[in-house]
């Protein structure tokens, strides 16, 4: 009896861990689909590339630290209030197709981005939240180099 009790309670701690335990590859997984470099390929597929093409096209822009690039996108989507995620990555498809770099440390850069993006002058307000993103990315990108 103690054995069978033993053997149930082994079998259902494993069918309950075994979930638990596969979860972090689950998550790998969803974060590589969505990852910026897939989003971007994903839009210039739409807009009537080869999906090879806009692979290699948005791998091509984003360069070798996709992390520090996600990084300083999430700034930029998070701290200002005028943009939306879809603005932004539909304008980063677009500079990719044009092979045009964006620098998110560069405040002039960000000030130009969202003036594209919005089709008119920059408000004061967003000006101020550019400052910040601009200043906070160049401190990722200052402790990346020193």
């Amino acid at each position: 009896m103690n054995k069978g009790f033993l053997s149930v309670t082994v079998f259902v701690t494993s069918l309950i861990l075994t979930p638990v335990m596969a979860s972090p590859f689950n998550i790998n997984i969803k974060i590589q689909k969505n990852s910026i470099s897939t989003n971007i390929a994903t839009i210039l597929h739409k807009r009537g590339l080869d999906e090879d093409a806009a692979q290699k096209i948005a791998k091509s822009f984003i360069g070798e630290d996709e992390e520090l690039f996600t990084i300083m996108l999430r700034n930029l989507e998070n701290g200002c209030s005028s943009l939306s995620k879809n603005e932004i990555l539909e304008y980063l498809s677009h500079s990719a197709l044009q092979k045009r770099a964006v620098d998110f440390t560069s405040y002039s850069s960000l000030i130009g981005m969202v003036q594209k993006i919005k089709k008119q002058a920059v408000e004061p307000y967003t000006m101020k939240e550019l400052e910040k993103i601009a200043n906070k990315n160049s401190l990722y990108l200052n402790k990346l180099v020193a």
